[in-house]
Formats: C-alpha cells, structure tokens, sequence
C-alpha cells in the first residue's frame, strides 16, 4: 500500500477514537516503537509501505518490541510515524537536515513524485485528500504535533494534513506544480501589487433583467478600456518586483487573458512570480443556464496559465445598494435584490506554489460563504486567500475585514483583496475617480492573520489617482485594528 492512502485510511480508524486519542492521551510518538516505525519509513526500498509496518498494524509478529497493542492506537502510532516521515519532502522544509541524510527512500520519493503529478500525496474515494500540512510558505514558524491549542485530532501531526471533501455537490482540486513551471522567491513574495482597472462609472457595463419573476444584474468590463489597462499595470507591478499580483471582480474580459500572456510572453519574463489577473465572465456557458461562469484567470508572470477558478456562489445585491451605487433596475423590481446574472461553477482549487506557498482564489461572495471556501480554509490552512470582489469602498469594517479577520485569525492565511473603484464613484455621484478627492476611494485590503489583527487599507482618487500600489509584506509597519468601547 502507498504511504498517502495508508495514512488517509488510518484517519478513518482514528477520527471515531478522537477524544480518547487526545484527551487519554495514546501513547503516539512516545511509544516504544515509534522510531523504529519511523527509520523503517524513512529508509523504504520501494515506493510501497514497508511490510513490517503493515504486520505492525495488523498485530503479526515484528523484529522490534511493541509497548502499543489495540488496532486503533497502533493506527494512531503509524500515523505519528508517517507524519514524521513526511518531514523529509514537506515543501517548507529545506531538504537537508542536520544530521541526517538528504533524501529518504524510494517511499519518500514516490510520494513526493505522486503530489506533483496530481497535487496530493493521496485521494481517499470521495473522503478527501492527504496533502502537505498548512503554511508552506518557506520561513513560516511551523508549529509542533501535540503543541496546538484545543483538543483535535488534526492537531497531532506537523507534515501531513487530511483535508476532507467537499460537501453540496463541490469538489475539490489540488494542484502542486514543479518549481520548473513556476517558483517565487522569498523577497518577490513580499511584495503585492494591486490595480483598480475598472476605475470609472463606464468602465464596467450594466444591464438588467426578469426571469420567472426574478430580477438578475450582469457586469461587464468594457474590453476597449480595461484590457488595456490589465496589460500596462501588470507590467509595470511587475517590473516593480511583485512577486504576487491581484486584480478586482469582473474587470477582464477573455481576449484579455489571451492579451496579457502574450504581452509577458513577448517581454521575456521568468516564471517567477504570479498573477491573478481577475475576473470576468468565461468563454464557456453553462449548458443548463447557457450563461457565462465568473472567471479568474491566474497565470505566471511568464504568462503561462496555472489554473482557472469559477466563482461558486452567485451574489444578491441589495436594492439601497443598488440605488446608492446608480444602477439600473428591472421593470417592476425598483425595491428588490438583483441576483448577479452567472452560471457558478462546482470545483475550488487549492494551488502549492514553491515559495509562495499553499494559495486558495474565493471570487467576492466565496469569501463570505462558509460553504466551500471557509471550511476549505478551516482544514487546508492556505498561506494565501486570494479575493477580487465588486463592492463599494473597502472601509473599515466592512464584510471582507470582518470575514478576513474570522478565517485569518483561525488559520495564519494572508488575505488580499483587490477591488475596483466603479461603484465607489458612482456612490460619491462622480464622473471620474478623478473627481474624487484624495484617498477617497478605498480599492485594497491586506490582511495577515498571524500577525497580531494588523490590516492594510490602500487608497485612491483625486487628480493624482495612482493606477496600481505596491505592498511591501511587513505587517508590523500596518496600522493595528482595536474594538474602542464608546460611552
């Protein structure tokens, strides 16, 4: 049996046994023969799981003495011994360790190959996925098996995860590409570049329409505009060092996917950073509705497509809002929600990046629902939840900082949010974001949820709107959020 699958299916013997596992404690990573479990892993000849260890687990006869007898502790001890196995391929680690030698077994090797042909170490069924444990962002504090607070079961192992499957027909994808295809390195990862492109009221089309007695909106980038935009902010980012870059809701159009790799193809750029160049609606129509899915593209900064992420759960945007933001509305729904006017898609994929880390895209409502996006988050631990959102201003306290700091604070992840600043003008009753005045308009938000509740709000507007912003990833600089009780 292959490492990855015995691990998932031993998760299925202990999940029952968590309160006892945790609580009694089991012996685990203390028994008597939990190092010679582990050398016997690290030290594999094949890529199969040593048979000593399956007649450990199966209670036969072994060459070593066992402190540990029921079926499920010893279930509990092997899985200790894998975790500590995994040590050897996690992303993070550097490969050599002090002491040891700089490769494992054919074991190790196998499960290394197998995550980056199909983006994890195992499938279990339709249960879920063995996967690196969280935080692969080289540098990142790693914290030990057993030193977490609570009491849970995934809280025991430092390398290896189970990340189950989705519920409500989701699906989830995994992907680990080799660092041939794409790698960022530690400083360009520090850096975050962001760009309205949608930044007047015309910039993004508008209609209505009435389907059953229901009213829906769709948004369109006006291609003429924003594509050229994409193309000459991505690459200034760039050449500004921007290891990362992300681009609002609904401001690409798909010649503008195809314009921007060929503008990154052409200036000879390397791989070495990446680029979620927003959303916009797809050239594929669903076949039961026949409209376009809300589509992010992201690519490397040599323009080569990583992934694409559908937005999963359509938004319903309120009437004031609507009439704040001057949007039209259908005949006879002057006072009712609009249901955003797209197919939504069924996959989320969660995408390990050398060097960037684990990087998950939650497309503006995806954010906010914790079905799929916020339990994906719970279980992986992304190092990077990715949202291009459609919104007004991006204040203080609105629903991406209380969302971003719920997820952020329960699993380390940083959050960006990148938005454009269309309906903000329109809010403010301007015909430009020039006309606006300084900082007025509020189109950027970082996040970082293992940095003491420390946020970043980037601004624009007036007559020197800048057209993109850069982040310098030093949360200890940014301005500290704090509940004030007033009197």
């Amino acid at each position: 049996m292959k490492p990855g699958q015995l691990f998932a299916e031993l998760w299925q013997i202990v999940e029952p046994y968590e309160a006892e596992a945790t609580l009694a404690p089991w012996s685990g990573r203390h028994a008597a023969e939990f190092g010679r479990l582990v050398e016997l892993l690290e030290a594999a000849s094949t890529a199969e799981v040593p048979a000593m260890v399956t007649d450990y687990l199966s209670r036969r006869p072994v060459a070593f003495s066992c402190e540990v007898d029921t079926p499920q502790e010893r279930a509990f001890v092997v899985m200790c011994a894998l975790d500590l196995a995994a040590m050897r391929i996690h992303p993070s680690i550097k490969t050599r360790l002090p002491g040891r030698s700089s490769t494992g077994g054919q074991m190790l090797a196998a499960m290394r190959a197998e995550r980056t042909m199909t983006g994890a170490y195992a499938e279990l069924s339709e249960k879920g996925f063995v996967l690196p444990k969280d935080l692969l962002m080289p540098g990142k504090e790693r914290t030990k098996g057993l030193e977490q607070s609570g009491v849970a079961l995934a809280h025991q192992f430092s390398f290896l995860s189970f990340v189950p499957a989705l519920q409500k027909n989701f699906r989830l994808r995994p992907m680990a590409p080799p660092p041939s295809q794409i790698y960022v390195s530690n400083d360009a990862a520090q850096k975050v570049g962001l760009a309205p492109i949608a930044e007047d009221p015309d910039d993004l089309e508008f209609s209505v329409s009435d389907r059953r007695h229901r009213a829906f909106l769709d948004t369109v980038p006006h291609g003429a505009i924003t594509d050229a935009r994409i193309e000459n902010q991505v690459s200034a980012l760039l050449d500004k060092g921007a290891g990362l870059v992300v681009l609002p809701e609904l401001v690409a159009t798909s010649s503008a996917a195809v314009g921007l790799a060929e503008t990154l193809r052409r200036a000879a750029r390397s791989g070495h950073s990446v680029v979620l160049m927003g959303s916009g609606p797809s050239e594929e129509r669903s076949k039961g509705l026949d409209r376009p899915f809300n589509e992010a593209v992201v690519m490397t900064g040599a323009g080569e497509v990583l992934f694409r992420q559908r937005k999963l759960n359509a938004f319903n945007m309120a009437a004031p809002r609507m009439k704040q933001c001057a949007l039209p509305r259908a005949d006879g729904h002057d006072d009712d929600s609009h249901m955003e006017d797209c197919a939504t898609g069924s996959e989320l994929v969660l995408c390990d990046i050398l060097g960037l880390g684990r990087v998950m895209v939650l497309i503006c409502e995806d954010l906010e629902q914790q079905t799929p996006g916020g339990d994906t988050a719970l279980h992986a631990q992304p190092d990077w939840i990715l949202t291009p959102v459609l919104d007004v201003g991006l204040v203080f306290g609105r629903w991406e900082y209380r969302r971003a700091v719920e997820i952020g604070r329960k699993t380390g992840s940083r959050v960006v949010v990148s938005c454009s600043a269309t309906l903000e003008v329109r809010s403010l009753g301007k015909k430009n974001l020039t006309d606006t005045g300084p900082g007025a308009v509020r189109t950027g938000f970082c996040f970082d949820g293992s940095v003491e509740m420390r946020a970043l709000h980037l601004e624009t507007g007036g007559p020197a709107s800048g057209h993109h912003m850069l982040v310098e990833w030093n949360p200890r600089t940014w301005k500290k959020h704090k509940l004030v009780e007033e009197n």
